[in-house]
């Protein structure tokens, strides 16, 4: 009997390219999962740092709107506006003697009369109200027909937050039941001391009562009648 003899095969080549193949599928699969996490990462939308740096708030939130109430304004009363308007002489009273009287300054808002530059007639002028409006009473000495170098308290008179200080010509000789100062806020265009009447122990002489109105823009004063000690 005849025996053929037959070549042994190699397997060891098969194996070797099996592996290559293998190899090469799965470095391609690799790749294609590194590319698909690459692509992620730079189409994914992050917030802008920028935002939250300049408004301190989370990319999210909304700026608070805040509402500006408008405000109302008030009505302009008389009392402040009659400030800028000049001031009359002042109603003051004129009744004369000892005995204790209820004295009273009026402030007047000016009445323009060219006849008369000075006081002009008091009886057309009206009272004025105003916030600010303050009334003084001193004593001084009569020369002639009127108050004595009652131009040294003008200056005095510009300032109505002065009026507490003894004026220059100023005499002390009223006498004012309670005390009371010679000094009155007249907001309502008046103000009144009771019971006024000369000290007993005033200088014989005559004298008169000068009533100051003043407020922070104008002045204006008067006198009473005489009075004789």
């Amino acid at each position: 009997m005849q025996q053929t003899a037959r070549p042994q095969q190699n397997n060891s080549g098969n194996s070797q390219v099996q592996s290559i193949i293998i190899t090469a599928i799965t470095l391609f699969a690799l790749s294609g999962a590194i590319l698909g996490f690459a692509v992620g990462a730079f189409t994914h939308q992050h917030p802008s740092t920028n935002q939250t740096a300049n408004n301190g708030k989370s990319p999210h939130s909304q700026p608070a709107v805040t509402t500006q109430k408008t405000a109302t304004p008030s009505p302009t009363t008389t009392t402040t506006a009659v400030l800028t308007a000049e001031l009359g002489c002042p109603a003051v009273d004129l009744a004369t003697g000892l005995t204790p009287n209820t004295y009273s300054v009026r402030v007047t808002a000016k009445y323009k009369n060219k006849n008369d530059p000075n006081c002009n007639d008091i009886n057309k002028e009206k009272t004025m109200t105003a916030a600010g409006n303050t009334c003084r009473i001193f004593l001084a000495k009569a020369k002639d027909n009127s108050p004595e170098n009652i131009q040294a308290d003008q200056t005095r008179f510009k300032d109505p937050t002065t009026f507490d200080q003894t004026f220059p010509t100023e005499i002390s000789g009223l006498v004012i039941a309670n005390n009371q100062s010679l000094t009155q806020p007249c907001t309502n265009g008046v103000a009144t001391w009771d019971n006024l009447s000369l000290s007993p122990s005033l200088a014989k002489g005559h004298y008169y009562i000068v009533g100051v109105t003043a407020n922070p823009a104008h002045y204006n004063f008067s006198w009473s009648g005489l009075l004789t000690n």
